[in-house]
């Protein structure tokens, strides 16, 4: 093993380890649709999308179903925009994979909640505004893009660069040696061989 070789190998498992577990995280992405069933919104139709850390320890609720925090909650209902701030650190909007049933948001703030779907019912979202506005809607879910995590796609490059850095290095020195017997040929024989 030469010591471009070793310094190549020994750099690839150093980034290895000093990743650690953390190259295996990735974000997970959803859109979601609100499709207004009931109340003065029926039939209107909003759109959000939410992430969470595909990587993290998952939690359980009070009825066994696991659930992940999550890392970003955007939607925009009648004018207000509903963030992760909106909702009450007592029922906190949580990524809810209930056994047996269709996972979805579960969560409440001061006029709006997420409900999942159980008991053969859909994915749910309520709102009780001021002034006895209030209705029902259902939720539908379509999983975006997982994306990496940045140290994860930095292993892979480098990786890649090194085993392409390593094919091009080992191959250089043959290419080297023929372009130099051509020449050496060329500068020895000036006859009609060539």
């Amino acid at each position: 093993m030469n010591p471009q070789q070793f310094f190549s190998i020994a750099a690839t498992s150093l980034l290895a380890v000093a990743c650690g577990s953390s190259a295996q995280a990735a974000t997970v992405n959803y859109d979601f649709t609100v499709v207004i069933d009931s109340g003065p919104f029926k039939p209107r139709t909003y759109a959000g999308h939410f992430s969470y850390d595909g990587a993290q320890v998952p939690g359980l609720n009070l009825f066994g179903e696991t659930t992940f925090a999550l890392n970003s909650f955007s939607m925009v209902f009648e004018g207000v925009t509903l963030s992760l701030a909106d909702f009450s650190p007592a029922a906190p909007l949580l990524w809810t994979l209930p056994a047996g049933e269709t996972p979805g948001l579960d969560g409440a703030a001061a006029a709006y909640s997420f409900v999942t779907g159980a008991g053969g019912f859909a994915p749910s979202f309520a709102y009780d505004r001021r002034g006895g506005i209030a209705g029902f809607g259902s939720v539908s879910f379509v999983p975006g893009l997982v994306v990496p995590e940045p140290a994860s796609v930095a292993l892979v490059l480098l990786g890649l660069g090194l085993a392409l850095g390593l094919g091009g290095a080992q191959r250089r020195p043959a290419y080297t040696a023929r372009v130099n017997r051509r020449t050496a040929r060329k500068r020895g024989s000036a006859g009609p061989s060539e």
